[in-house]
Order: C-alpha cells, then structure tokens, then sequence
C-alpha cells in the first residue's frame, strides 16, 4: 500500500499496488515499456486521479 495525495483537494488516499512486479508509485510513467494506470476517486472531493505503477528501477 501506498499514500497519494489527491491533485484537487490534496486529501491523502491510500491505494494498493496491482500486483508484485509494479511496486514504484508516480504520477507520471516511470518505466514507458511496462507500467500499469490506476485511477482513485478521492473519498473527500470525488475528483479521479490518475497515477501510475511502474518495475522497480533495481
């Protein structure tokens, strides 16, 4: 699990990892082969965020 902050109310959010491999959190792609996009609607202001999973860099 992870804390993002929401881009309009800047609330904090947790959310999960999809899977084992996609570990490294961002708003922007990290990794442009193999990332996976998540979306969270913040529980406080209902806005989407969009982020992103991408491979560790190791």
């Amino acid at each position: 699990m992870s804390v993002i902050s929401c881009r309009k109310c800047e609330a904090e959010m947790v959310v999960s990892q999809p899977d084992k491999i996609h570990t490294e959190l961002d708003r922007k792609i990290l990794n442009w082969k193999d990332y996976v996009k998540s979306t969270s609607k913040c529980k406080k202001c209902g806005n989407t965020n969009i982020f992103y999973w991408s491979k560790s860099k190791d």
